[in-house]
């Protein structure tokens, strides 16, 4: 898979209300996806993913099959 192939998601925080109602989102995204939604970005969790395995919204979701890498 080539860089060209690929973007980065970020796991960030979802603020509801008020600042003290925060919540890590249940799922990574893109930069633009996290602004639309006046995330916060959480630090050092960028992930390289086929631009094919997002969502409309820029959503990545990684969905457990049972049969994932070791690592």
């Amino acid at each position: 898979m080539s860089d060209a192939q690929q973007v980065q998601v970020f796991n960030f925080r979802i603020i509801e209300g008020h600042p003290e109602n925060q919540r890590v989102a249940a799922y990574k995204a893109t930069l633009a996806h996290i602004r639309a939604v006046s995330g916060q970005l959480l630090p050092a969790t960028e992930q390289a993913v086929a631009v094919d395995e997002l969502d409309a919204e820029g959503r990545y979701r990684r969905l457990p099959t049972g049969w994932a890498e070791l690592s």
